[in-house]
């Protein structure tokens, strides 16, 4: 999802307005069937050569016992895709913000014949950019686990060596689903419209009570103001 978001900003911040055009809602929609029909069937050798078993009360694992081809394969193609997202998502970033440099270099009178990037498509990249970092910063010892397990998958596993892989794994899953919790508080912190989006949101869920106290108010201050009476507020001790 965050490569397909990068390469759609990518192609929104060109200065080309024939590039621009591809970033449209229907290229989005067909680029998501593409990618999850094709992880679908990609990931079809799961169903068949992977098992679930219980190994406690309530405790179901997914196991695989095939030690040849289809080990060697798992662990290789595993190590390309993640390698190739990481590459991809990086290089996909450095050219969108060097799109957004040259932009913004242009002279004013010039961005009248370009179709110049909106504040809030702005606002977007820049949280699609924090998206891309802390992606990357949260998968690097996942990576390295799938590098690691990759180079020793032919050798003797030791106790420590087996311990070790684990600690990595558990500590890599651990941390790679830190993104997915947090980009909330991303497009919180950074996306102006975000946050007034989602004020609104709250006021519409809780506005009916605030407007009636805010209208109560303000008709007793009317009142006031033309009987010439002061409100006083008695407190009881």
């Amino acid at each position: 999802m965050l490569v397909l978001a990068s390469i759609d900003r990518l192609l929104l911040s060109s200065e080309n307005v024939e590039t621009r055009l591809y970033s449209s809602r229907r290229l989005a929609y067909l680029s998501l069937s593409v990618s999850t029909c094709f992880w679908l069937i990609f990931f079809v050798h799961v169903l068949i050569e992977f098992n679930i078993e219980q190994v406690g009360p309530f405790l179901f694992i997914c196991l695989f016992y095939s030690n040849g081809f289809y080990s060697i394969f798992l662990s290789n193609s595993t190590t390309i895709f993640n390698l190739l997202l990481f590459v991809l998502m990086i290089i996909l970033s450095i050219f969108s913000f060097k799109n957004v440099r040259q932009n913004r270099l242009i002279p004013r009178q010039q961005r009248r014949t370009f179709r110049s990037m909106h504040k809030k498509d702005l606002e977007l990249l820049r949280c699609l950019y924090f998206q891309d970092l802390i992606y990357l910063l949260t998968s690097i010892l996942l990576i390295f686990h799938t590098i690691y397990g990759t180079i020793i998958n032919n050798q003797i596993h030791t106790s420590s060596i087996q311990a070790f892989k684990n600690f990595l794994l558990n500590l890599g899953v651990f941390i790679h689903h830190i993104p997915f919790s947090i980009n909330f508080f991303i497009y919180l912190t950074i996306s102006k419209a975000f946050r007034h989006e989602f004020k609104r949101l709250i006021y519409r869920i809780c506005g009916i009570q605030l407007r009636r106290i805010q209208g109560e108010e303000e008709n007793i201050q009317q009142n006031n103001v033309e009987m010439n009476v002061v409100s006083i507020s008695v407190v009881p001790i």
